[in-house]
């Protein structure tokens, strides 16, 4: 058997909880229902259109970054002996 290797996938947050819902009730991991759909699909070799659509509008917005900071290190006191 081949080794498998690692992939990224970018989705957005709905339709992520969306396709892990739907994995959950095929009684499959997140992982494995994505495998499934790909070789499935490899395997069917249909047309495919993509339509490429607007993100709904009726998600908030993205909250601005706000700035990290840190205190400043207090520096060690060096103590010089005197002999």
């Amino acid at each position: 058997m081949a080794k498998r290797r690692p992939a990224a996938l970018s989705i957005r947050p709905e339709e992520y909880e969306a396709a892990k819902a739907r994995a959950d009730g095929l009684g499959l991991n997140f992982s494995a229902y994505v495998n499934s759909l790909i070789r499935a699909d490899m395997r069917l070799r249909a047309p495919i259109t993509l339509q490429e659509t607007p993100a709904p509008s009726t998600l908030p917005p993205i909250p601005p970054r706000q700035a990290v900071t840190y205190d400043k290190p207090k520096r060690r006191s060096s103590s010089k002996n005197s002999d």
